[in-house]
């Protein structure tokens, strides 16, 4: 059994990394003609029910581009005190790129370059073994894909009231998270976000969630109980390889 979870486990990794890699930031093709697949991903029309389920539609699409967009911009990148950084299309706000120290604990600026820090870029943290927490300014309303993959000594995260989106795998391999208080804005949380943190215990989302995609929580054994709202839309692998005694607790 346990070399099947091993086995599990690595072949999970390979495909949450294989996307994004560290110094591949994609292209328009990766992410389909209109950056999110197809009309198909959301179903047929009666899926979505009234008025209200079409604005919460939107909600996503809307963080879900923003959040493509990150991933296909490019040019040179300046470096500003301990972070790597990308200016973003707006002209005011950036994304940063890597960490390029190994303090224990990290406090992300709010600003880099004079332009606010609006996103955790891709692989920020990714396989630093050495950070152990990480403070996220007021000003963070997305951590990008893969973000902090396999940081495996991080065990906690300080995530501001302004976030919107966790990306695909973005705390994938965290295997000593244990600390993770997840803001009343937060809308998205996408594939594999959660992979393999096998010291989470609990966690608690308030209505503002709107998505939850595949295997968000995979093989978070030791999870003993999450809140989630009723009107989320929750992929039914969201759980996968969890612990038969998970709880799931909604919203009244």
């Amino acid at each position: 059994m346990k070399r099947f979870l091993a086995l599990l486990t690595a072949l999970t990794l390979l495909l949450c990394s294989l996307p994004v890699l560290a110094e591949d930031w994609g292209d328009d093709d990766d992410w389909g003609d209109d950056g999110w697949g197809d009309d198909g991903d959301w179903g047929d029309d009666g899926d979505w029910g009234d008025d209200d389920d079409w604005e919460d539609e939107e909600d996503v699409n809307e963080v879900k581009g923003r959040m493509s967009s990150l991933s296909g911009y490019s040019q040179e990148n300046p470096q500003e005190g301990d972070f790597i950084y990308a200016p973003l299309e707006d002209g005011v706000s950036c994304q940063t790129l890597r960490y390029v120290k190994t303090n224990e604990e990290v406090t992300v600026p709010e600003t880099l370059g004079g332009l606010v820090v609006a996103a955790i870029g891709s692989n920020t943290f990714a396989n630093n073994t050495t950070v152990e927490k990480v403070i996220l300014p007021d000003t963070v309303e997305m951590i990008d894909n893969m973000a902090f993959f396999k940081c495996d000594n991080l065990k906690e995260v300080v995530l501001p009231e302004s976030l919107e989106m966790l990306g695909r795998c973005c705390f994938g391999g965290c295997t000593s998270l244990a600390n993770i208080e997840l803001p009343a804005n937060l809308k998205v949380v996408d594939e594999f976000v959660f992979l393999q943190c096998i010291e989470l215990r609990e966690l608690s989302f308030t209505e503002s969630l709107l998505e939850v995609g595949p295997n968000a929580f995979c093989l978070c054994m030791n999870l003993e109980k999450v809140t989630l709202p009723t009107k989320a839309s929750v992929d039914e692998t969201a759980f996968a390889q969890c612990s038969p005694d998970l709880k799931i607790t909604y919203l009244e």
